[in-house]
């Protein structure tokens, strides 16, 4: 792009939201080592608090029980996952968290300790944040948010080339569109598209082409806030 504004861009806060399958993890990966920003993956905190309350047989929707969890355990994302320094990279994206991490997600005073850990993950600024409910809830205030949505057929393409790479066998259209379904309908910050939210469809895009236009979003509001910043006003 030719273009860098290092002084904002280590403050800039990006929001990418969308349904399972989509294409949110890679694209926030490459716009992490695009605009040398922090990658946090929301999505790999709910499922390694997940594994750990299936570990511990502790029911997924009993709110005290979790909050007592989150307050108790230890968990560091970025490139590998650990819960109180065992990695987990691996075992948290088993089929059978990916379930449960749904059903989990529909608990309030789960959502509400989560969005705490994610808002002071995002203070230092200077990162790309992905989930279902980052520009709505986590950070409404983000400078740029994106939904990036695919149908369901190639989300259930994508995935089956995923799982085929770590060896694992479920039926991925039953479960993403369960996945769907409880992300779309559930009374606590429900899957949406933010205000002032791109939208992004990658149905039929590669992911260099998302990135392009996403960047071209972010290089915008960098363009707009260097000149505003240096304008003294």
């Amino acid at each position: 792009m030719g273009l860098n504004y290092p002084s904002r861009s280590e403050q800039i806060q990006i929001a990418i939201d969308g349904p399972s399958g989509a294409g949110k993890t890679s694209l926030a990966a490459h716009l992490s080592t695009t605009f040398r920003l922090t990658h946090i993956d929301s999505g790999a905190l709910y499922r390694a608090y997940c594994l750990v309350a299936l570990r511990q047989n502790i029911s997924l929707l009993d709110g005290e029980a979790l909050t007592n969890l989150v307050a108790s355990v230890r968990v560091a994302i970025g490139s590998i996952v650990t819960i109180d320094g065992e990695d987990v990279t691996r075992a948290i994206r088993t089929s059978e968290v990916s379930s449960a991490t749904s059903v989990l997600a529909t608990c309030p005073a789960f959502r509400y300790q989560m969005v705490g850990k994610l808002r002071e993950l995002a203070a230092q600024g200077g990162i790309v944040m992905e989930g279902r409910d980052i520009g709505t809830v986590v950070l409404p205030a983000a400078d740029v948010k994106i939904y990036l949505d695919a149908t369901v057929e190639e989300r259930v393409r994508r995935r089956r080339l995923q799982q085929q790479a770590l060896i694992l066998h479920t039926n991925i259209e039953a479960e993403i569109r369960e996945r769907d379904l409880r992300d779309q309908t559930r009374t606590t910050d429900p899957l949406r598209v933010p205000a002032g939210a791109t939208v992004v469809d990658s149905t039929d895009l590669t992911l260099d082409q998302v990135a392009t236009l996403v960047s071209r979003k972010i290089y915008t509001y960098l363009r707009r806030t260097y000149r505003f910043r240096n304008s003294g006003q």
